[in-house]
């Protein structure tokens, strides 16, 4: 069967074939690359070589020197290492504990800036305007009001549910107006997408994720600044400059060196498809539904005009191959549901548990309202995406939303816009309760149409029919009559809802012969 399109390279991407081929080596029965490189003999030797050979190449797209590229197993490592390192070293040596970061990071971020909080560390999380971008008005504030104790800054170069690019280089111009104060940005996202020359960023460290850009999952590395100083977070041997113990993998390091090589040399081209292939999705969207039917979250894609992606000094407003959007009145998970045999893609972070599918906290602090937010979805587009994959996935979410979509989406919508820190109006925040949540009605009529039939006689009423309720026999004289309905929300006051929905319940009782018994 066909593979549906694949629309969520924010979430991870495949191999790029040169990175296949480098780590093809390594597997290979009669290859001798399988020495332990801190071995000063022959096999140690060759792998030695193949570890500074990956250390070059990531430190040529970073425009850094070799020795300031750490090796990792990831994203999350690498954004744990910088942050739980500098904020216990500065406070060690420098009595500083505090920590600013932004409200919108990947939870790599925030919950290591949450572990930290129970340290003693106090983190300031700065909010964001309505387009997504941290406001640096804010960190400036922060900074100068905690003067002398601020230990870190961490702040994301680009976001991964909303594609925005923030503003580092200004961030960085802050802070070194303020000596002693190290920068982070996990640039997980922008790697092989937009420039990140570090001289230019202006930072102390930064965060390296290969799977992120055709690299193989599993490995990353962090740049550390000469003369920056971290706690050691993995402890045992010298490895890695007695930066981080464990023996390198060096398979999974060569082929990070690889889609580094390869992002490098490829940046302009990758970059420039990506951004025509997404925003051929965004119009194919906009024409079909309409600005009332569809809500972009961030900058308008308009905003970079024409642009050198290899040029480091430009202000980027959003990655090349992100979209993030909303449709009015379908929530994410049921859509994502519907194409799911179709297009592949994601309601906001993909590291978020699918069974506990929430609004965006990303989304939440851009202020996007809640009957919007929770229809958002995230189409990231990739180096060999094809118009016609486009093409076809603009069909396929537009068949689904019409379907989904109540007939007057304008009566459904309420009058004004959810206070998302305030009461939560049910009407607004759900299409159907229990796995009506989940499961469409002709999902679930498919299921039980596929359960076993009931032998027992004393079944009278089962799955085999549609009705709302099941009756069983207890005696020649009393039947038990159990009801099970997904009620919509029709009003906002929970126990006027729960008054609606009782009386749902007993209405499908009577309907099926049954009467009801109180009892005190």
């Amino acid at each position: 069967t066909d593979s549906p399109v694949y629309l969520d390279y924010n979430a991870t991407t495949p191999l790029a074939r040169e990175v296949c081929r480098t780590m093809a080596e390594f597997l290979e029965q009669d290859s001798q690359l399988f020495g332990n490189p801190s071995s000063s003999h022959y096999f140690g030797t060759r792998t030695k070589l193949v570890v500074e050979k990956a250390r070059k190449q990531v430190a040529q797209l970073l425009g850094c020197y070799e020795d300031e590229v750490i090796f990792t197993s990831g994203g999350s490592e690498s954004n744990n290492y910088a942050i739980k390192g500098a904020a216990l070293y500065m406070k060690q040596h420098h009595k500083r504990n505090v920590i600013i970061t932004a409200s919108i990071e990947h939870p790599a971020v925030i919950e290591t800036c949450r572990f930290l909080e129970k340290d003693g560390f106090r983190v300031i999380y700065a909010p964001c305007d309505a387009e997504g971008v941290v406001d640096v008005q804010h960190i400036k504030e922060a900074l100068e009001f905690h003067s002398g104790q601020v230990a870190l800054v961490t702040i994301m170069h680009a976001n991964n549910e909303t594609g925005v690019v923030q503003p580092i280089h200004d961030i960085a111009t802050l802070v070194k107006s303020h000596p002693g104060v190290l920068l982070h940005t996990d640039a997980s996202q922008s790697l092989g997408k937009i420039p990140t020359t570090v001289s230019h960023l202006g930072v102390d460290l930064l965060t390296v994720c290969a799977h992120k850009f055709y690299g193989p999952k599993g490995v990353g590395a962090l740049y550390m600044r000469r003369g920056v100083e971290l706690v050691k977070q993995i402890h045992g041997a010298s490895h890695e400059r007695d930066l981080r113990a464990g023996t390198e993998n060096i398979m999974l390091v060569a082929g990070l060196g690889t889609a580094c090589e390869v992002a490098t040399k490829g940046l302009q081209d990758f970059a420039s498809h990506m951004r025509e292939m997404r925003d051929r999705l965004y119009d194919g969207l906009l024409v079909a539904l309409g600005d009332g039917g569809v809500k972009l979250n961030g900058p308008l894609l308009t905003k970079d005009g024409s642009l050198d992606y290899r040029d480091p000094t430009h202000s980027y407003s959003r990655l090349p191959n992100t979209l993030n959007v909303c449709f009015a009145n379908v929530q994410a998970n049921t859509l994502l549901s519907a194409v799911s045999s179709k297009v592949a893609a994601s309601a906001g972070a993909a590291c978020h548990s699918a069974e506990h599918i929430e609004v965006s906290h990303v989304l939440r602090g851009m202020g996007v309202p809640l009957h919007w937010a929770q229809g958002a979805i995230r189409l990231s587009t990739g180096r060999e995406t094809t118009k016609q994959e486009v093409d076809d996935a603009v069909s396929s979410i537009v068949e689904a939303i019409r379907q989904l979509q109540p007939k007057q989406t304008s009566d459904t919508l309420p009058d004004e816009d959810i206070q998302l820190n305030g009461p939560v109006r049910l009407t607004a925040t759900t299409q159907g309760l229990g796995c009506g949540c989940k499961l469409r009605p002709q999902l679930l009529d498919a299921i039980l149409k596929d359960l076993p039939p009931q032998t027992d006689p004393r079944v009278l009423v089962g799955t085999e029919t549609s009705d709302d309720a099941g009756i069983f026999q207890i005696s020649s004289d009393v039947c038990l009559v159990q009801t099970l309905d997904f009620f919509t929300p029709v009003v906002d006051d929970p126990y006027e809802f729960g008054a609606i929905a009782a009386a749902n319940a007993l209405s499908d009782v009577y309907a099926m012969g049954g009467v009801c018994h109180a009892h005190t």
